[in-house]
């Protein structure tokens, strides 16, 4: 599993709240980012 700092986490929760998205929608393009960029 990948270790996201909690801050970001209640970032995700915060943003995906004022979107209506859901939170596992969100954290899962955040985590597919993250992957890209660790790739490069």
């Amino acid at each position: 599993a990948i270790r996201v700092p909690d801050y970001v986490l209640v970032k995700l929760r915060e943003r995906a709240r004022a979107k209506g998205v859901g939170y596992t929608v969100l954290a899962r393009h955040f985590i597919q980012e993250k992957l890209g960029l660790a790739k490069r």
